[in-house]
């Protein structure tokens, strides 16, 4: 987590010993296939399938009570007894990671968030089944749960708008609603186009239609922090903190986008230490 997942390493610093090693578990169980799909370039598409598959096969064995030989599944296997996190909540991610071999381009926002909620929305949903309610109250309720999903849709929508480049270039991939960008005028064509040319980006990021599609895109993912916020009131005061701080640090990236009038090729819009600093304090302003 220290190493791929800065952002997120700091605010769990702040857990209790508890929370804070089976967020490191749940990361691990995370990041692995995640690296199969998008770290391996050594790896033709079929190759990274059998792969991917070969490891949800032995995760739907071990939740069926065979012997595991993967350290990582079977610490998160524990960690799913022990906080009672159901099943499906991790099919659900791997079925996303799955989708990263299948799709590079969604139609529409509502395809789009079908496989958000696989990638970021049950990782919030399962880190609330960790944390659970304050009064101790297992497992959380619904209305948690629906909140707990909406910051981890308003996290994974921020990273794909500050990392369009790095996901166009990379890995050929647009995670961008394509109804929404045809609406406002902007060609995904034009995409790969900036993505390769920095004359082409600089001619894309100073167009209207592509500044108005990203103004609405950031008022999308703001609504969704705002809600998300609202489930912070049934945490433990302990978890609080952390959740705000991480979520924080994520909208901050929103703000960062803004102030570059939308240039988002070729930008590093990562924050230094010291202002992941800055941004500790200013949740207690």
């Amino acid at each position: 987590m220290r190493e791929h997942g800065p952002t997120y390493y700091y605010p769990t610093r702040l857990f209790p010993k508890k929370i804070r090693e089976a967020t490191y578990v749940l990361y691990a169980f995370y990041r692995v296939p995640d690296d199969m799909v998008d770290e391996r370039p050594d790896l033709n598409p079929s190759e990274k399938a059998k792969l991917l598959e070969a490891w949800i096969k032995k995760w739907k064995s071990a939740l069926e009570g065979e012997k595991c030989d993967e350290p990582v599944l079977r610490a998160a296997l524990a960690v799913h007894q022990e906080f009672q996190i159901p099943k499906k909540y991790s099919l659900a991610f791997l079925k996303s990671m799955h989708m990263d071999l299948e799709k590079d381009t969604y139609e529409s926002y509502l395809e789009l968030k079908d496989y958000m909620y696989g990638s970021a929305a049950v990782v919030g949903i399962m880190m609330t089944y960790v944390i659970g309610e304050k009064g101790g109250l297992r497992p959380p309720r619904e209305w948690t749960l629906e909140k707990a999903a909406d910051l981890g849709f308003a996290m994974q929508l921020t990273n794909f708008l500050r990392d369009v480049h790095e996901d166009l270039k990379d890995r050929g991939r647009v995670y961008l609603p394509e109804d929404e960008l045809d609406y406002f005028g902007v060609e995904v064509s034009s995409l790969h186009l900036a993505a390769k040319d920095s004359a082409k980006a600089l001619e894309l990021e100073a167009s209207a239609p592509w500044i108005s599609f990203m103004k609405e895109q950031i008022l999308r993912a703001q609504g969704l922090y705002t809600s998300g916020f609202e489930g912070l009131k049934a945490l433990p005061i302990y978890a609080r903190i952390p959740i705000l701080y991480a979520s924080r640090l994520y909208q901050s990236y929103l703000r960062k986008i803004e102030k570059a009038n939308y240039h988002l090729f070729d930008r590093d819009f990562s924050l230094t230490k010291f202002q992941k600093i800055i941004y500790f304090f200013k949740i207690f302003t």
